[in-house]
């Protein structure tokens, strides 16, 4: 990628999307058995947690209204929320609830870290070498110190209490666990934690937990609301996934975790076709490291030389109406078993491709599964939410 986090950042300088070559090979290598099958189902219960405080507030904001006068949500918003208590329980092992708590100073940070004014994205956009000269930082220092001392005193409580949550912190813990066996075996004992011995260093897994939230606080609530606002407009989608979702919990016992979520195929393709309609990532990059040709119909041979960058835009392959007819319309039957399978993969590009593809894809999957299972729980009320989106109200039968 390109260098979007500054090299000099003592935070976000040490997160994957960051990292390059041996760092981010090691960095990957260390982070992707959090996302695995196995892992995924210990985050899957915390998800599912989030969700039932969700559908609680809820339930008794129903209670409150008079048949005459249905609650109001504004969907953005409690998606938001949502995903702010998803990634402060899954990536800092904290319980907040954004809902009762509407001013929680975690979900004012997670503000703070997604809102890019105009002043922020300049920051962005201006040379490498000025950001380093200056020592300029996207984000305020508290954001630092704030992330820096959850994880800290997490970790120390942890350690000393031998408390086990399986969360991301817990499964950076043991990732450390190992590289301190593998390099006292090799090395000797070691007797501090450092970059400097190959061991991951509490900063590190901070900027992990901080690249999470960046990631995970805006894009997958606008996944996830955009979801909600589909159905909402498409009633007859919204009632087959509502039929699929009673059916596998039935068949269950009411059961929601990983397993559960995957037998939910129906689901995977409304999030699938939501990322490609309404994909949160415009536009992708890669910065080319070795010298390569691309031979092209129309213009010839174009060379491609190491430091130049490739754009790639995502959107406009979404909705390019070669790849995908009639591209605005939503349906989630593009998805299904037999059309996917004649999809150009490189047309269909949500997680990125290759190598640095995505490392948390899943995440978002097992997420609006939580927040689906959620909406079926509301359905059973009387009362009818409204969604309020972009300055217009759709009734959604939840």
């Amino acid at each position: 990628h390109q260098d979007v986090f500054f090299r000099n950042d003592e935070m976000l300088g040490k997160n994957l999307f960051a990292l390059k070559d041996k760092k981010w090979r090691d960095m990957r290598t260390i982070l992707s058995p959090v996302f695995t099958g196995s892992k995924l189902r210990g985050l899957c219960e915390l998800m599912s947690e989030c969700g039932s405080q969700t559908v609680t507030y809820y339930v008794q904001k129903m209670k409150q209204q008079n048949n005459n006068n249905p609650l109001k949500v504004d969907i953005f918003d409690a998606c938001t929320r949502f995903t702010n208590d998803v990634i402060a329980s899954t990536a800092f092992g904290i319980k907040v609830n954004s809902l009762a708590d509407k001013n929680n100073e975690f979900f004012g940070v997670g503000q703070k870290v997604s809102s890019f004014s105009s002043w922020r994205l300049w920051l962005f956009n201006l040379p490498l070498f000025v950001k380093q000269a200056f020592n300029i930082k996207i984000f305020p220092e508290d954001v630092y110190k704030f992330f820096r001392q959850i994880v800290n005193e997490t970790i120390r409580v942890r350690a000393e209490k031998n408390i086990i949550r399986h969360d991301m912190i817990h499964l950076l813990m043991e990732a450390r666990k190992e590289q301190i066996k593998r390099t006292e075996a090799s090395n000797g004992k070691v007797d501090n934690i450092s970059a400097s011995n190959n061991v991951l260093t509490n900063d590190d897994i901070t900027a992990q937990g901080v690249i999470f939230f960046i990631a995970g606080f805006s894009n997958v609530a606008l996944a996830i609301s955009m979801a909600s606002y589909e159905m909402a407009v498409n009633p007859e989608i919204q009632k087959k996934a509502y039929a699929e979702i009673t059916e596998v919990l039935k068949a269950n016992n009411g059961k929601i975790d990983y397993d559960v979520i995957k037998q939910m195929k129906y689901l995977e393709m409304i999030i699938s076709e939501t990322l490609r309609k309404w994909s949160p990532v415009v536009v992708g990059d890669r910065v080319c490291n070795k010298a390569f040709k691309i031979e092209t119909p129309n213009d010839g041979v174009i060379n491609v030389e190491p430091g130049m960058t490739i754009n790639i835009p995502i959107s406009g392959l979404h909705n390019d109406p070669k790849y995908f007819p009639n591209p605005k319309k939503f349906d989630p039957e593009r998805f299904n078993d037999t059309n996917k399978s004649k999809m150009n993969p490189y047309t269909y590009i949500p997680f990125g491709l290759g190598p640095r593809i995505c490392i948390g894809k899943y995440v978002i999957f097992v997420e609006t599964h939580a927040w689906r299972k959620m909406a079926c729980s509301l359905w059973t009320h009387k009362n009818i939410l409204s969604e309020v989106l972009n300055n217009s109200v759709h009734t959604i039968n939840w």
